[in-house]
């Protein structure tokens, strides 16, 4: 599903809006025309003029943000939440649970990026990863098809970018579907295509490296090996295994260590949330070896299973 552009004035400025096939382009450019004649910070839901339902994100950019967004525009990397609407666009072509996305909008005055919209449809009854009340962090079933879709994603080559607790939403199982997927991927707008090997490279195992940064020092033992087995799992049945298993869980402790030191620095990103305590390692998790033994397939589980973790799995 292709986006369409339309270019229009707001003032001095000009407004470019994408469109996607599940809003009419009219009723698109009306909502993003009024946003942005007022340019007011909007994070909720709101009715389109058609009486749709829609989940906003809009906001103007600080002077810094508006230069530096409006620099990385002119050389073809599209602001944030165009860039997310396409993310959305690009998983949902490919069945993964995304909000549908409707429309984005930017405002643009001379080379500055001032102001920018994402609107998407609301995932009814879905609530952040981290707001389910400690429920999802004893699923194991919600760990394994974390790992599943996570590896799904990276075997196709898209890197998320920005896999946080809460901006992976749990919801009630899709009505009419064929599977019981309950995970909903949100704030996409970092990804994008992972280059190079697809085994080693470092931004896939930076994915999982925020997640057992921020998400996982809740799981115990058992739901991060649910998690990895499904991870290693799926990468190998869609043609693009972990070449090296070992040295990947290495470089995934490393991302998440480099995660831990970045939310030190820039503790905002936590949100108000207490800071992650200590959780995960690889080389200290039972679990980890019994888990992806059967998970590597016939030629590495045999051996690699045993050398990951020596006993059944146990709490952290």
């Amino acid at each position: 599903m292709a986006t369409h552009v339309i270019r229009t004035s707001v003032g001095a400025a000009t407004l470019r809006v994408h469109t996607t096939e599940h809003l009419a382009p009219d009723v698109a450019l009306a909502a993003a025309r009024a946003l942005a004649a007022q340019q007011t910070s909007t994070r909720g839901p709101m009715a389109l003029p058609d009486g749709t339902a829609a989940r906003l994100k809009a906001a103007p950019l600080s002077p810094s943000g508006a230069r530096r967004h409006g620099r990385a525009r002119l050389v073809g990397r599209g602001a944030p939440h165009v860039r997310e609407l396409a993310h959305l666009v690009w998983l949902e072509a490919r069945l993964f649970r995304v909000p549908t996305p409707l429309f984005a909008a930017t405002l643009v005055r001379g080379a500055r990026l001032v102001y920018q919209v994402l609107a998407t449809a609301p995932v009814g009854g879905a609530v952040p990863f981290d707001g389910a009340g400690g429920v999802a962090w004893r699923d194991t079933s919600l760990a394994r098809e974390f790992g599943a879709e996570l590896g799904r994603m990276h075997a196709l080559g898209f890197l998320h970018g920005d896999v946080y607790p809460r901006n992976v939403l749990v919801a009630p199982p899709e009505f009419g579907a064929a599977s019981d997927r309950r995970l909903v991927w949100l704030d996409c707008w970092a990804g994008g295509s992972a280059h190079g090997d697809h085994s080693l490279a470092r931004p896939l195992a930076r994915d999982l490296g925020t997640w057992f940064a921020t998400a996982a020092t809740e799981w115990h033992a058992d739901e991060a090996a649910a998690c990895f087995g499904a991870y290693f799992e799926v990468r190998r049945a869609n043609g693009r295994p972990i070449a090296a298993p070992r040295r990947f869980l290495t470089r995934v402790a490393i991302e998440r260590r480099r995660e831990l030191r970045r939310l030190e620095r820039e503790p905002k990103r936590l949100r108000g949330a207490a800071f992650p305590r200590a959780g995960w390692e690889p080389n200290f998790d039972p679990a980890l070896g019994p888990a992806l033994g059967p998970a590597l397939g016939p030629a590495l589980g045999p051996a690699l299973g045993p050398a990951l973790g020596p006993g059944a799995a146990s709490r952290n």
